[in-house]
């Protein structure tokens, strides 16, 4: 997801929570109830290959999971408050450790991935800060949004990164494979030297002298 397409996403949830009036139920409909505490749930295609990225990812999906839950079960604002500070306080830790593990592998998107990155923290914060002025409808668009956000993030700019290391790790193992065949052939070729030489020496013994 670009930073242009962070932007038009998060008008079009602004516009569609206008249309709706904020009505919770457009979002929560009846027949949703039976899975209510649950809105992100971890597949295997979300995983990118990288196992503390993955271990991050799937930590995230258990903060948004129990945000939806306070949000869902109480409505108590102070209990989703603390939830969504939480989230927002991880996925910032995750965003710098990602950061940090792409420019130590010179990812050549890096830039581009930190742009999203902050596009996505201040949008977060701009929920956050109308949540926390009160506007309680708030809250359905906050889970929405970073339902979203985290899937699509994942599955697109997460993932180029996953294949980017796979890549690296195969070129490397080859490089490694190459190197360790070369000691044997640095023996082999003083054996073949030797031979030759002897079978060379071999020849001038049983050449008949010139007269």
């Amino acid at each position: 997801m670009t930073v242009r397409e962070v932007q038009n996403f998060l008008l079009t949830m602004r516009h569609c929570l206008l249309l709706y009036s904020f009505d919770l139920s457009f979002w929560f409909p009846d027949n949703a109830s039976e899975d209510l505490m649950t809105i992100l749930s971890w597949r295997d295609d979300y995983r990118i290959g990288i196992k503390e990225i993955d271990a991050q990812h799937q930590y995230l999906f258990d903060l948004i999971n129990e945000l939806h839950s306070a949000h869902a079960t109480s409505f108590s604002r102070n209990q989703v408050s603390l939830a969504l500070t939480k989230l927002i306080a991880y996925a910032e830790e995750h965003f710098v450790r990602e950061e940090a593990l792409m420019s130590a592998n010179s990812y050549p998107k890096l830039d581009q991935h930190r742009q999203i990155h902050e596009a996505l923290v201040s949008s977060i914060f701009d929920l956050n800060e109308k949540f926390q002025g009160g506007v309680k409808q708030i809250d359905a668009e906050v889970l929405r949004f970073l339902k979203n956000w985290l899937t699509d993030h994942i599955l697109h700019a997460d993932m180029d990164f996953g294949n980017f290391m796979e890549g690296k790790a195969a070129k490397a193992k080859k490089l490694a494979a190459q190197q360790a065949a070369k000691p044997e052939s640095a023996a082999a070729e003083p054996k073949a030297q030797a031979a030759e030489a002897a079978a060379e020496g071999a020849d001038a013994e049983t050449r008949p002298a010139e007269a």
